[in-house]
């Protein structure tokens, strides 16, 4: 259950992120050679944040009331 709310779910996002991007730049007529690799990287960094986001082992984890 953890690698599906940890890993998998976060890799959907990005993965869809991706997709659509690609798919878009398609329709546009963009270049295939700069929409790509920028794609990816804007993955990276969401892909970043979100492991950022997830607590690790021993820390607290504040509930909102």
């Amino acid at each position: 259950m953890s690698l599906g709310w940890k890993y998998l779910i976060e890799l959907a996002f990005v993965w869809a992120m991706i997709s659509a991007v690609v798919v878009v730049g398609a329709d546009q007529g963009w270049n295939r050679w700069i929409t790509v690799p920028s794609a990816i990287a804007g993955a990276a960094i969401v892909l970043f944040v979100l492991w950022a986001c997830i607590p690790r082992a021993g820390e607290s984890i504040e509930e909102i009331r």
